[in-house]
Parts: C-alpha cells; structure tokens; sequence
C-alpha cells in the first residue's frame, strides 16, 4: 500500500472541520445529550429487558409484544426475567400505541416491574391505544412494586386480568407514585374481599417509614379501587396521599393502623377528582377530655365532586357521647366539642349537598349517621351523593384574607399573637389595610353573612382595648396612624366569623393579627471616613454618607510577586459586593469604615526549563504555581505564541504549556505567564533549541524474538530509543516481506504497536518518520522476529527434577518446562487427598526451587498455567485459568544425628568439664529437659557423667556437659546412642550417631610442670610480635616488637628497628616504609591576606614544600530575600568567605506563614529547605536566597485585621448526619476534609449514606477526599451507600460490620480501599464502579464469605469493566 503522509493529512482535516465549523449558525443548545438521541426501538421483550439493564434512559415500542412464549411454549417470563429498574437509572418506556402483555405462570409474591430508580410511563400515539396488561396466577402480585424508587404514568393503560393481582403496590421498601393521566384497570374489584389484592393503586407501610412513601394522583382514570392502608402507627409532617384530579370508577380507601391522631397533619389530601365508586375511611377516632377533643382526623377533604356515597367511618368507643338517639347528639351542647375536628377535615370549604349547603362548623347536621351494620362499636358519619346530585366540595369557600398592606406594600400576618412586628417611623401618616374574599355564593344562597370585626390594642393604655370596630358589611378594612403619633405598640386583630341566618356559628375564631411598632424618625444623616488601613489601595469617595455606595481598589503588586487574595473589614454594617476582587463596593454603614486589602506571596515553585525539540515538532514546558491559575500564556518577549484558553489547575499540580513546532534549526527564549485571581505573574525566561531529526533507529520486540505461545499473544513493537516522543512510526508486515518495499505494509501511527498473533508468524518491521528527507532518517534497520505457537489452549506438563527420592532433612526440587508467552507454573505439596480440589497452590519461583523438608512421605504436584481474559454472555470480563495436566513425584524423608568435633580433655584425679553438641537431621528431640542425666548414651571414661545443658534450634540440637574426675585415661572416639522415647518422628528404635573420628577423648596421666624462659633469647615471630622457648621445649612466651623512632632514610623512606630480638642469621629486625605526608600551616591565610604552609612525615617529621604560600581568602555576596544570614557568632552579615557556614533565618510578614526556601542563585545546598532556620557552607561565588510565603490559614486567634473565621487543619465539624475532619487548608476559601463518623444519635438508625464531594465549613469550600478508619463501623441499619466524586481513600474498617448494607456506589475518584473496609458486610448485592482510577484493593479489605458471594455473582458487579477486572484481580476471585 502507499504511505501517504500522516501529519499532513490530519492538518487538511482539521482544516476542513474548522472550515465547516464556521458555516454553522450559532444556536443556544439546551437539550442534554441523551435528549438529542432518538428514543431506542425494541420488538421484543428480551430487547426491552436488555435495553434497561444497558441504562438506555429512553426506550419506545415498535409493535405489540407477546410474552407468553417468549422463553419457553406458555410458559410466559420467569422470575429470574422480569425488569428490575436500578437506583441510578432514570428510564422512560413509550408504548407509542402497542400493547405489552406481560404473562407468567409463577406463583408467589412477585411484580413485573421493580422500581429501585426512576421509571415513567408515556403514550405518545394519537390514538392512545398503548397499553401494558397482566396475567399471572399468583396473589400478592402486583405489575409494578416501587422498591424505594419514582413511578409516573403520562399516559397509556395499565391494566391486568384477575382481581388477585395489583396494578402498581407501594410496599415495604416505600417510594413514590406520580399518576398524570392514562387509565388504570385491575380486574373485577372485590369490595368484599379483606385480602389487599386486586387495586389499581395499593399503598401499604407495614414496617416502612410512612415518610418514605408518596402517593400524587394529578389526572387520570381509575377502573380498579385506590386504597392506602398505614397499618402501622405512625407520625408525618406533610400528607403522604394526594388527590387532585382523575376520576375513580371504584372505591377510594383510607384505613388506618392507629386509633387517634394527635397533629393537624392528615396522611390524606383530596383536592379534587371526580368520585363515582364511594370514598371509604376506616379504623379511625377522637379522644374526648373534659369538652375539647383531643385528636384530629387522618385525611383532609379539600375539594371534588363526589357522585357517591362519603363513608367517613369512625371508632363507636372514642366518642364517648354517642347515643342511638343521633337527633338529639346534633343540637346537644356536647356537639361542641367535635367542632374543631370537623373544622380539620374541611377547614375553610363548603359542602354542597342535594339537601343543602354547609361550613365545618354546622356539617355535623348535615351528616347521615348511622351504626355500622355488622362491626359493633363503629358508627357511621355519611354525605350521599348521587350523579345526578353530587356532593361537592368548594375549596377556600369564606375566612380567605386575601391581602393585608401596609401603605400599599403588601405585610406578613399571623394567626397568633406570635408573629412578627413590623417598625414605622412617625414622621408620615400609615395605613394598615385588610381586604378579604367575599363568601361563595352557595353560602350566601344558603343564608351565611360575615360576622367581621377588627379589635384593636396600643401599648401604655391602661385598658388595653381600644373599642372594637365593627365592619357590617364589606370585605376591605383600613386603619390610619398619624404623623407625629407617640412611639408605642399597635395591634390589631382582624377577625372573619361566620353568621347562619342571623345566628352566631363560628365556635373558632379566624383571626388575621399584625402588630405595628412606631418609632420616632432617625435624625438627618452624616458624612462617615473611609480609610485603607494598610495604606494597600485606595477608596473613592473618601467619605460617605449611610446608604452611599464606595468604590474600594487594591494596588497591583505583582512585579512583587504579591497575589491580591481579598478585602477585610472589623467594621460593622459592612458587605462587600465581591470581596475577591481588587476593585468592589459596598454600601456606607451609618459609622467610620476601616479596610484593608489583603496579598498572599507567590511565585513558581517549579520553574520552566530548557529543552531541544526537533524540528517540525512542538514541546511542552511544565511548571507549578503556589495558586490556583485559570489560565496560562506563552510569551516571546511581549508576544503572546499560545494560550490555553480557561481552565482551572489547583495549586501545586503541573501546569503543561505548549510550545508550538518551527521548521527550522533555531532558538527561542520563551516565558510562562499564568493568571491566578485574575493576576498575571511571570515566569523565568527559558530557551528552546530546535534540532534536525536524528537518524531513524532499530525496532525492538517485546516478548523477544523466538517466543512461543498458546492461544494467542500480544507483541509490542517499539522504538528503541525515541519511543514516547512520537518521532517515528512503526511500520511492519505480518507475512515475511520488508515493510520499506512491501504493499502490505501497517503503519501505526505511533512508535509503539501492540500486535495480537493467534497463529505462527514472522514480523518484520522498521521505524519511519515520512517528514525526514535522507532515507537513513526516514526508514531504520529491519528487524525481524519470528512467534510460534505451541497450542490453542493445551499446555505442557512440567519435568520435576529429581522425580523421587529419600532424604534426611531437606531436598530441593525444581520445575522445568518448554519457554512459552505468560506460562507459568505452580505447586503444591500434598500428603493425601486430590490437587485439584484441595490443594493450596503456589507459583513456581526458578531462582530458589522448591524445598520439600517434612517429615514422612509427600507427593510434590506440579502444572503450568496461563491466566487469559473471558467474557460472559451478558458482556462481564473476568479472568479465566488454563492449566496443563499435573507432574508428580513423591519424597520421603530418613533421619540421622551427627556430633560436632570436639576434644573431651582431662588429667586423671582432676576435675574437667566440656560441652558436647549433638546434631539432628530430619528428626527432633522429645522428653529432654535440662539436667536429664544422659550418661547410659555415651561410652564414658570411668568418673565422668554426661547431663543435658539445653536444646537449640527448635529441639533439633542437643548440648550436653560431660564433667566429673576422670580415673582412668582414654583416647577413644565418641559414641552415642538415642533411645527412641527421646525422639519426635523415628520413635520406633534407637537412634545411633554417626561416628566421627574428630570426636573423641583425650585424658591423660596428670604430671605437672613450670614454663622456664630464663636466658632464652627473643627470636622474630612476624611483623607484629618476637617469641621465647621454654628450656623444655613445650611453651612459648610471645611479646610485642619494641621499636625505635622512625628515621629518615634521605630516599623517600623512613625505618625504625626492634631493640630486643635477632632475625634467624642473627641480624637486627628492622622495619622500613614510605613516608605519610600531611599538611602544616605555618601562618593562617586572613582576608585579602596570604598564608604559608609545608608538608610533613607524620612519623619521622622529615619536611618538603617548604613556605608553600596559602591562597587569600576572598568574600562574597551573600542576599537574603525575606529573611537573614548570620555566621556562627550570630552576626548578621551580607558577605561571607568560602567555606564558612552561613545561617539563614525566615522572616515572615504579618498574617504569613513560611513554605520553603529558593536558591535564586549560587547553586548552594541548603540542610534543610523547609525549615524557617537553616545553614549551608559558603561557596566560592555569590549566593542568592528567597524566603517563600502563604497565607497563614485562619486559627482561633487570627490577626486582629482580618475576620475569626476558626477553622483549622484537624478540626472536626459536622453537615447533616456525619462528622468530618479537615485535612488540608489548600487556599484562603478551598481545603480538604475526611469523613470520620455519624452523629450518635444516628448511629444505630442510619438506613442510606451518600458521601458528598464537598462539606463546607464557615465558608471554607471542602472536598471530601478520604472516609477515614472506621469511619461507619457498626452502622446496623445501613443499607445503601453512595460514596462521592471526590474521595480517592477508602480508610481501615470504614464500614466494618455494616451487617445490612445491600448496595454500594464507588465514586470515580476511589484509588484505594484499605485493609477490612467491607469486613463482615456478607449481604451486599450489588457494587456499581463509577471511574476507572482503582489502583489499590487490600485482600483483606471483604471477607471470605463476601468473596464467595461475588465469585458466585450473588452479589453483582456493575459499572467500570477496567475497574471491575482489577477489584476482582485483588481480590483473588478468578
């Protein structure tokens, strides 16, 4: 093939693109991603499955869709099959007018559809004949069960064919349902039936949380009974069950699992709807105490129209008053007391009914009441609609303040006395002005009239009241307090009863109160200072009055290298519109203003170096700022050569510039410009040299040349000495032939190719760089590298080496088998049982072989294997194992004893003792103790006895003391038998030691003698010593040489001679060596001033080089930036001579703290770099030094001129349920904190934690980087987590013990989960990887039951294929 050229090529197309890019019009882009995708068509169920299960967040139906054969004939869908909508999926299913009939033969509780996310339901077809029906034979079924997620239904019809089965259950996991529109259909609905089966919407709490649970019906029509039965007690701040449209075919039910309701707050809300089956409220009472009631009802009614019978059923017993005779109840003082229950049922509504019209204040006779027929004890509160009379309920029908102003500005009011005051001025007239809704009009046909009135109160009065003023007739009211009124408190309480026909019904009051303060008006105001404390910026104007807006600027001072950060102010009153820039305003406060700007020292702590591009290339710097930057710029002197546009870079992490390409051989200085707070600093001036391209180098392999394999095998082929820099490409072929000729050529692209071979193959290759123009640049050598393959998956046995054999103590085996790509091989000794299943193997290691030392028979197994990648049906990676047929050899190991070598000396008649060693080989001592007495071991001379002195070497050596008189001489060898109860393994017969001739005894006759060394001369020995002979010729006396002082010999050499012994003819020993020179100074060099010095002998003092002068020391600039230099006689000083040692000593600026030291200049180095104090030894040139410094971060004690803020690195705080640490303080705004544990309260009852990515404190912007060590160990209840965005560490035992904990989010920043993270956690279902940056998984960090549970995919991974490879990888699961 021919080869055009790459870089040229991908120029023309960038330059087509920008060209397009151009041609089209700009337009405001609003819709996500997935929005702008059309929806994902499926035909099948299996489709439609799968499309969920892949996260497809818009699904839509192509044709209509049978199950009934989908998996087996009439079988319809397993259990195993049906849909289970995740936590973080959000789909939406359009039927686009098809059916999906969903049909099952399983029995038992179970739900088509499981919703743990996010589910809506749509109809998009004109016709609106889409639709989803259900047949299955099982009770306490239901086609959608939420699981703590959100199901809407649009449009479309749900709908199924038994009453068994529900349409859609909200059960013991909570959750939330929102019905818009469509149709709902369960069957034939069974009023009869007590099961809670065969709803078109079913709410049931059981053990759930009844506020993890919301019912919202917006629309829609109901051909099956809607019914919510909070069984068990509970508390809520809100209704948990709303109607507010749709109309309901069938029964509405309300049956509660508690007697009484002790706050306002019903679990039921009707706001409207159309009501044709009958509204049903069961199990329901009121405590009576004295005349009030005590409790309120469970449900509200609000509004709608109601074509049925109202059965608003209550407990007979909680009335306490109730009598057959019902009349007499009505109009009976004690009708009184059930009035404000009445009135928390319809609160300010009208109840129209065919016989008349109604408030809550006389609905109680408009009731139909009767004894519930069969329940003894429950009676009966009725409204009777029919179609053609329906009862209707009109919302906010009287008692409706509509507005309530203050000069016309519209005020607060409150329904106590427990509202807020509104403060006036006396300087004007005020008007306080109630206006209220008029009454329906059915209640003023029905004979209803307002009973309004305003009383009013003022402060000082000592009466209080001021006269109440009557408003007969109206709905507006106002009030007016005059100018120059005397400061006092008004109150005025609005109140809007109701009369029936003259007659007074309101037995609670509808109040409306405001309280207004009137104080005396301020005096005029004054002209206040404005004053830059630090003398750092400027204010204009200078002065101001309260209310006035100034205008503060900081002065630039970043030729300093000093970073404005923000302003600061003690003065009360004052805010800044934006405190971080350098110019801001704020509004004048009614005092002085005292400010300041604040500045933070900056500078490259990484500054740009030189570096030697080739021509036609680009290079890149890379530098590190002490702050954010937001952007960066290359400048050749005043020009701008490239920018990077925004983008943000954290302090301290690299910044990377690019330099672009030039075509020829030249040379640029350059500098890096960055912006940090929108501050421009600069960087040192590097040069960049571009060169001509080097000669195209060899390609190299990897695996090398002649490697087999099995299967198939991934070759690297690279550059070898440019790979990285992009410089060449790697050009080959596969078939024999020479890349630079062939018309079979791969060009790579890149100077690094992976090759995947899966049959024998010859690769020939070169590097390539098609811009360079000699052909030695352009093409490099062939290189040639043949691959053979061995098998596609069978592997050799190994050769163990030797095959078999007895042995004492230990035997090293080892591994032999054919060379082949990623083969290894392993073992495992085993005494009984089957390799395969039991057997703990271990990796062969070639250096050290295998040592085989146990006791009696073992068989060695051996096998090669190779790991490779596989991938389930449902597109899961995991690691597969081949292995080859198993090689065996069986060893088994003898026993011996040897003894040490060792002389038993002695005198007869004299008392000896001598320590004896006793080695074991494959065997061990047993019963021995110290003191045994082991003389029956030994063939002792007569007098001696042999006892134990200890054992070493876990018992497998013996010393034992053989001591006593001996009476007898002896010069034998040793013997020893063990009797076999002292042996551990060969306890069967004794043990005899093997002989050793270098064991014996030796005890001779004593005969004592005296050494004589009188008169004997000393003869030389050796270099160091001279030695006497005894006159009897058995003994020695060796002394040291006693030598003269060394003289000097005149030729380069000194010598010195012994005074006391002769050589062998007679002569003097003497002694002769090389002189040792060193140094002498005669006269010290001073400054400016020579010295004078000579070499000398150290041992003869003979002396050359004689008045040899010393060269003057000279001094040197020594500059300090931001701190000191002192000698060692703390002198401060600013030159300093050649190697004297300089200290330097940090002087840090007020609200700065030190960071480090820079050498500018004279290349010293310092002995500590980060110490405020430090020193080095002066060099022979000038030496520049900077202190470098930080914000300090606040304290508890921050400087006076700048706010307490008290945050700190270690400090704890906590934001919702949890405890966090800071860790870092990066900036005066940004740090870093850990999450460290849960407020106790929550310990034990936390059932869902969601670490964030930031938890702010007082104003600090904190990401959470870490959970720390056991952070959430022992959190009982938990279940479901989620771990942020930002943290990279997972700490020691974070969630031990978390024995309910089912599903866990990891966050794509996570890089380690340390040791016992997950211990004993064995109910986790699922783990979903978010990011691909997992590096590190401590093996112990699950247990081994967890482990188990997702080799067996009982727990389920999901997410990340990279990150989930690795986890298991870790982990050991293969």
């Amino acid at each position: 093939m021919t080869k055009t050229n790459t870089r040229s090529r991908i120029v023309s197309i960038l330059l087509v693109l920008v060209m397009l890019l151009t041609m089209v019009p700009i337009t405001g882009v609003t819709a996500s991603a997935g929005e702008m995708l059309p929806p994902l068509e499926v035909g099948t169920y299996k489709e439609l499955r799968s499309a969920i299960l892949r996260g497809k967040s818009r699904i839509k139906l192509k044709n209509d869709i049978n199950t009934r054969d989908v998996y087996a004939s009439g079988v319809g869908i397993p259990e195993d099959e049906m849909i289970t909508i995740g936590y973080d999926e959000d789909i939406t299913l359009d039927l686009n007018g098809y059916t999906l009939a969903l049909e099952t033969l399983v029995r038992g509780g179970f739900s088509f559809f499981t919703v743990y996310g996010e589910l809506e339901i749509k109809d998009s077809s004109p016709s609106q004949t889409g639709k989803i029906t259900g047949k299955f034979p099982a009770r306490l079924a239901s086609m959608f069960r939420t699981g703590g997620g959100t199901l809407t239904l649009q449009s479309g019809t749900l709908m199924t064919y038994s009453n068994k089965n529900d349409v859609i259950t909200v059960g013991s996991s909570g959750g939330h349902v929102v019905i818009n529109g469509g149709r709902i259909c369960s069957g034939i609905w069974d009023t009869s039936s007590t099961s809670p089966c065969g709803y078109a919407v079913l709410a049931v709490t059981g053990f759930v949380d009844v506020e993890e649970m919301e019912v919202i019906i917006n629309g829609g029509v109901f051909d099956g009974a809607v019914g919510f039965f909070p069984l068990s007690e509970f508390t809520c701040e809100k209704p948990r069950f709303h109607i507010y449209g749709g109309t309901f075919k069938k029964d509405v039910l309300l049956r509660c699992g508690q007697k009484t309701f002790k706050t306002h707050s019903p679990i039921l809300e009707i706001c409207g709807g159309s009501f044709e089956g009958g509204l049903k409220i069961y199990d329901w009472g009121m405590d009576l105490v004295g005349n009030t009631a005590q409790s309120y009802p469970p449900f509200k009614l609000l509004g709608g129209t109601f074509s049925c019978t109202m059965d608003l059923c209550y407990e007979k017993s909680s009335w306490g008053f109730i009598s057959p005779n019902l009349d007499q109840i009505i109009d009976a003082p004690k009708y009184e007391r059930v009035r404000p229950v009445f009135a928390a049922m319809f609160e300010n509504s009208a109840i129209v009914k065919p016989s008349g019209t109604y408030t809550a204040d006389d609905i109680g006779k408009g009731m139909d009441w009767a004894e519930r027929e069969g329940y003894g004890g429950y009676y009966q509160m009725l409204l009777k609609g029919t179609a053609a009379n329906p009862v209707r309920i009109i919302p906010n029908a009287w008692g409706v303040m509509e507005s309530v102003t203050l000069d016309g500005d519209e005020i607060n009011y409150a329904k106590d006395w427990n509202g807020t005051a509104v403060v006036i001025k006396n300087n004007e007239d005020h008007t306080i002005t109630f206006k209220w809704k008029d009454l329906e009009d059915e209640l003023k046909t029905a004979g209803y009239r307002y009973d309004a009135k305003c009383m009013r109160y003022t402060s000082g009065d000592t009466t209080g009241l001021i006269p109440t003023d009557q408003i007969p007739t109206g709905t507006e009211y106002y009030f007016t307090i005059r100018e120059g009124t005397d400061p006092k408190v008004y109150s005025f309480d609005l109140r809007l009863d109701l009369k029936k026909n003259g007659v007074d019904l309101s037995s609670f009051t509808n109040q409306h109160i405001v309280r207004l303060v009137v104080c005396e008006a301020p005096p005029a105001p004054v002209a206040h200072s404005i004053t830059v404390t630090n003398g750092r910026g400027t204010a204009n104007p200078t002065s101001a009055m309260a209310g006035e807006t100034v205008t503060v600027k900081a002065k630039d001072d970043t030729a300093n290298n000093m970073m404005f950060t923000r302003w600061y102010t003690d003065t009360p009153g004052v805010t800044f519109a934006d405190a971080t820039t350098q110019e801001t305003t704020f509004v004048m406060p009614d005092c002085d203003v005292k400010v300041n700007p604040g500045f933070q020292q900056v500078s490259f702590t990484k500054q740009p170096i030189d570096s030697w591009p080739q021509v036609n290339h680009g290079s890149k710097a890379i530098v590190t700022f002490s702050a954010p930057i937001t952007k960066w710029e290359l400048k050749e002197g005043n020009t701008t050569v490239a920018s990077s546009g925004s983008l943000f870079i954290n302090t301290g992490n690299p910044i990377t510039v690019d330099i672009p390409a030039q075509s020829s051989a030249v040379e640029k200085t350059y500098t890096v410009v960055v912006t940090a707070n929108d501050q421009k600093f600069s960087s040192n001036e590097f040069k960049v040299s571009w060169i001509n391209w080097p000669k195209a180098p060899e390609v190299e392999f990897t695996p090398a040349d002649g490697t087999q394999f099995v299967g198939e095998i991934e070759v690297i082929a690279f550059d070898a000495l440019y790979a990285g820099e992009e410089i060449f490409e790697i050009a080959y072929t596969t078939d024999g032939t020479d890349p630079k000729t062939s018309t079979t050529t791969i060009y790579a692209n890149t100077d690094t190719e992976h090759i995947t071979l899966k049959e024998t193959t010859t690769i020939k290759a070169r590097a390539c760089n098609y811009d360079a123009a000699a052909d030695d640049e352009k093409w490099g050598p062939l290189a040639t590298a043949a691959f053979t393959k061995y098998s596609d998956s069978t592997l050799p046995k190994p050769t163990i080496t030797p095959e078999g054999t007895t042995y004492t103590g230990s035997i090293t085996a080892y591994l032999t088998a054919p060379a082949l790509d990623g083969v290894k091989m392993e073992y495992c000794l085993m005494q009984t049982g089957d390799p395969n299943t039991i057997g703990s193997w271990a990796t062969y290691d070639p250096e050290t072989g295998i040592t085989v030392n146990e006791f009696g028979t073992i068989t060695l197994y051996a096998r090669t294997f190779k790991e490779v990648e596989a991938e389930t049906p449902d597109g899961l990676y995991y690691v597969e194992t081949l292995t080859s047929e198993n090689a065996s050899a069986t060893y088994t190991r003898t026993y011996s004893a040897a003894i040490d070598n060792v002389t038993v000396s002695g005198k007869v008649g004299k008392t000896m003792t001598q320590d004896v060693v006793i080695r074991m080989n494959g065997d061990r001592f047993e019963n021995v103790t110290a003191g045994d007495d082991v003389s029956t071991w030994f063939n002792l001379p007569a007098g001696l006895t042999a006892k134990v002195k200890e054992q070493t070497s876990y018992s497998r050596e013996l010393v034992i003391t053989i001591s006593g008189m001996p009476t007898a001489t002896s010069a034998a060898v040793i013997t020893v038998t063990i009797p076999k109860d002292k042996l551990y393994a060969n306890n069967t017969t004794d043990l005899t030691v093997l002989s050793n001739p270098n064991a014996y005894y030796s005890i001779a006759l004593d005969a004592d003698h005296q050494h004589d060394y009188s008169g004997q001369p000393y003869l030389y020995l050796d270099p160091g010593n001279h030695y006497q002979e005894c006159t009897a010729g058995d003994g020695y006396n060796i002394q040291a040489h006693e030598f003269t002082a060394w003289t000097d010999n005149g030729n380069g050499t000194h010598s010195h001679h012994c005074t006391v012994c002769k050589m062998a003819d007679g002569s003097t020993y003497t002694e002769t060596a090389e002189h040792t020179w060193v140094w002498v100074v005669d006269q010290e060099a001073a400054l400016n001033q020579p010295g004078k010095q000579h070499e000398e002998c150290t041992g003869c003092h003979a002396k050359r080089s004689e008045n040899t002068e010393i060269p003057a020391p000279r001094d040197y600039a020594v500059t300090v930036t931001g701190g000191t230099a002192t000698v060692a006689t703390g002198t401060s000083i600013t030159r300093a001579m050649e190697g004297v040692e300089v200290t330097v000593t940090a002087q840090a600026p007020d609200g700065k703290h030190f960071v480090k030291w820079v050498v500018k200049a004279g290349g010293v180095t310092l002995a500590n770099e980060t110490s405020a104090t430090t020193t080095f030894t002066m060099p022979g040139n000038d030496v520049k030094i900077e202190a470098t410094y930080k914000d300090a971060p606040p304290s508890d004690t921050p400087p006076s001129d700048t706010p307490s803020y008290g945050v700190y690195v270690g400090m704890t705080y906590t934001a919702g349920n949890l405890i966090y640490q800071i860790t870092s303080i990066d900036t005066a705004t940004l740090g870093q904190s850990k999450v460290i544990g849960v407020v106790a309260a929550k310990k034990n009852k936390i059932k869902k934690v969601t670490i964030p990515d930031r938890a702010d404190c007082k104003g600090y912007r904190l990401n959470v980087t870490a959970i720390g060590n056991n952070a959430f160990a022992g959190c009982k209840a938990l279940k479901k987590l989620t771990i942020g965005n930002k943290v990279t560490v997972i700490g020691k035992n974070a969630f031990k013990k978390c024995s309910k904990l089912e599903t866990v989010v990891i966050g794509k920043a996570v890089k380690t989960i340390s040791s016992k993270a997950f211990i004993g956690d064995n109910k986790i279902k699922k783990i979903t990887f978010k990011g691909k940056k997992l590096k590190t998984v401590n093996k112990n960090a699950f247990s081994k039951k967890a482990k188990k549970n997702i080799k067996s995919k009982k727990t389920k991974l999901k997410g990340n294929k990279k990150a989930i490879k690795l986890f298991k990888k870790k982990l050991k699961i293969k």
